[in-house]
């Protein structure tokens, strides 16, 4: 078994954070993006994960220094007097290490450092047919609602995990 630790973001991270974002999306959402139009999404994830206070990412990192995956507690309400609250569960799992325990691992250590953060909820939108995730995500969650796919979105279960401080 590849043993790997798991620590808080830093800046250089960040290429290797969006590559693994970006060889997920056909699982994660059922469409593929092309390098050449990742800029405006690369934009996107790098203020979330440079500029916005609060977001936080961490990084598994195997023994070889490498980047296998990853996770991020994102803002998902505007309001600036609730933000603080509730987050956005990423996982992202580099495709050579889908078969391991990192998934699990990256978000049982987000949903620690949420307590530590005063985060009270957090929300995870995951594709129905994702099984991995499904799986890791109903093991932490208190609320799973079933969204019926539209015209732009896959079919998607919506987690709410309750983060108990």
């Amino acid at each position: 078994m590849n043993s790997y630790i798991i620590r808080n973001s830093r800046k250089e991270d960040f290429e290797s954070v969006f590559a693994i974002w970006l060889e997920n999306q056909s699982q994660a959402i059922g469409k593929t993006v092309s390098a050449k139009t990742a800029e405006p999404y690369k934009n996107e994830l790098y203020h979330q994960f440079n500029d916005d206070k609060y977001s936080h990412f961490y990084i598994a990192e195997n023994s070889k220094n490498q980047i296998i995956g990853w996770q991020a507690l994102l803002s998902v309400i505007s309001n600036p007097l609730l933000k603080m609250y509730a987050a956005q569960s990423n996982t992202y799992v580099t495709k050579d290490y889908h078969d391991s325990d990192i998934g699990y691992q990256l978000v049982a250590h987000a949903v620690n450092e949420a307590k530590r953060h005063g985060i009270e909820q957090i929300y995870g939108w995951v594709k129905a047919d994702n099984s991995a995730i499904n799986k890791i995500a109903q093991k932490f969650t208190s609320l799973k609602l079933d969204i019926t796919k539209t015209d732009n979105l896959p079919d998607i279960n919506l987690y709410v995990i309750q983060v108990s401080h």
